[in-house]
């Protein structure tokens, strides 16, 4: 199913456990990675517990494609929720998906990050957008409004102050990817 922001933003408050894996993809590789851990972290407040939180490469499960399988299924020492971060995923990922998540009675939140390699008409998208269990969300470049939005919130995160003039001025230097940005600041 095809999240947009505002579903998303419910599912952060509130997350749902008949998603079990959210697809993310786009150009604009710093919201791929905010939104990114900002899931997670609603599985976990401790993205280096290896207990909890899993981080695998597509390399990794392409040549061992059980790994992904194992780990998906496997239960928490703690009894806590797990999380695994897919990244660099492709659209080969689909058949192992048909297989591992439809009937499985886990818990744990896959987050496939996809990034610039796929885009609306890839096969993984398709299948994530028309899928009852897998929330697709696309990122790309931040627009005028998104970009002011999103600088003002992580001025306020760090503490940072500001005239009205001065976050104009910093709006119109930005650029339209967010890890850009993210650092500049």
């Amino acid at each position: 199913m095809i999240y947009k922001q505002t579903q998303l933003d419910n599912y952060l408050k509130k997350s749902s456990p008949e998603i079990k894996a959210f697809l993310l993809f786009g150009t604009n590789e710093g919201l791929i990675s905010e939104v990114c851990k900002k899931l997670a972290l609603t599985v976990t407040p401790n993205l280096n517990d290896p207990f909890s939180a899993v981080n695998l490469s597509w390399d990794e499960v392409k040549s061992d494609t059980g790994k992904l399988s194992s780990e998906y299924n496997a239960i928490s020492l703690m009894g806590d929720r797990r999380v695994i971060i897919l990244r660099d995923a492709d659209n080969e990922l689909v058949k192992t998906l048909k297989e591992i998540l439809p009937d499985s009675k886990s818990d744990t939140l896959l987050i496939i990050c996809g990034g610039a390699n796929l885009n609306n008409k890839s096969s993984l998208v398709s299948f994530a957008n028309t899928s009852d269990f897998i929330a697709s969300f696309a990122c790309y470049e931040d627009r005028e409004e998104t970009l002011s939005a999103s600088t003002r919130a992580l001025l306020i995160e760090k503490g940072i102050t500001y005239t009205p003039d001065a976050f104009k001025l910093l709006c119109s230097r930005l650029s339209s990817d967010r890890k850009f940005n993210t650092n500049e600041i």
